[in-house]
């Protein structure tokens, strides 16, 4: 179901039970209240796009200060509200900074945030590199990226060593701060405290508390004709057609992510075990107001970047 503000979730598959991150779905997300009181892929940094994405990274950053409210608001604006106390950590220096300092917001200005789970899941490998993808052309258009990914400074550092991610772009949450104040899901069963997130984990990839678990493992496997090409010209996948998400290709793209994961576990992966089951989202926004709003659904759901990109009128920056 399509509501104003927010996208349709996007199915994916899921991988191993302690590589991935969990969540319960969303069936409806009430705006946050105002905090008023407190493999091709892989290596999106490749030489061809290095020159690119180090431009993009240096475009003008913003104040460390976030911006006062305005006195009028409208519903658009409580995700904005809701981050107004929201600090995040930077993966250059692990300074704390607010969460709004790390874009501009006035009435002209649009910003796509990624907001990610974990630095060792897998739904991150799948979609970061695609956004770098389109990160010159995004910044070309003058629309600001970020990424905020759970975990330490230490853990976003691994991130984006193995991703290319630009340290500028991307800011470390090590409480789920982010995650909490635009209601995200904290996982199946958070109301039990001494479940191990491992055992609640593995329900989910059950599909207890994620539904559509099971359909998102097989898509993976048989394909998918209304998804594009993981892997480019020339790969192996080419006698199965082109123009969509060949059979075993993102099957194949995921067991490489978990290869870079199974080494760099304790790299990538939160001290706080229970960030190991929140879920993420993205948020698109023009100056304060949330033009989009996708809630992930549960393991390996993330944004349609083809429909971020169309809400902050950028649709043109996907490669073809």
């Amino acid at each position: 179901m399509r509501l104003p503000l927010t996208s349709r979730p996007r199915a994916a598959a899921a991988g191993p039970a302690q590589f991935l991150a969990l969540g319960r779905p969303v069936a409806a997300q009430r705006p946050a209240q105002p905090a008023l009181s407190q493999l091709r892929a892989y290596r999106p940094g490749a030489a061809r796009r290095a020159d690119l994405l180090q431009a993009a990274a240096a475009a003008p950053s913003a104040s460390s200060t976030p911006p006062s409210p305005s006195p009028s608001t409208s519903s658009s604006d409580a995700d904005y509200l809701a981050l107004i106390n929201v600090t995040v950590r930077r993966t250059s220096d692990g300074v704390a900074v607010p969460l709004l300092s790390t874009f501009r917001a006035g009435p002209a200005d649009r910003a796509l945030l990624f907001i990610l789970t974990h630095a060792a899941d897998l739904a991150p490998f799948e979609l970061v590199p695609r956004v770098l993808k389109a990160l010159p052309a995004l910044t070309a258009a003058g629309v600001q990226v970020s990424f905020i990914v759970l975990g330490s400074p230490a853990n976003a550092t691994a991130f984006a060593a193995r991703l290319g991610v630009p340290p500028a772009l991307l800011f470390a949450d090590e409480t789920g701060a982010t995650h909490a104040a635009l209601g995200f899901s904290r996982g199946f069963d958070p109301a039990a405290p001494k479940l191990n997130p491992y055992v609640r984990l593995g329900a989910m990839l059950a599909g207890i508390g994620s539904p559509g678990t099971i359909g998102r493992v097989i898509k993976g496997y048989v394909g998918d004709r209304q998804g594009e090409p993981i892997f480019g010209p020339g790969s192996p996948f080419d006698i199965l057609g082109s123009g969509y998400t060949r059979p075993m290709e993102r099957a194949t793209q995921r067991l490489m992510s978990m290869a870079a994961v199974l080494s760099g576990w304790g790299e990538l992966a939160p001290a706080d075990a229970e960030l190991l089951t929140r879920l993420g989202g993205c948020l698109a926004l023009k100056g304060r107001g949330t033009v989009l709003k996708h809630v992930d659904a549960g393991i390996l759901d993330y944004v349609d970047l083809k429909a971020a990109c169309g809400a902050v009128g950028a649709v043109k920056a996907l490669p073809e």
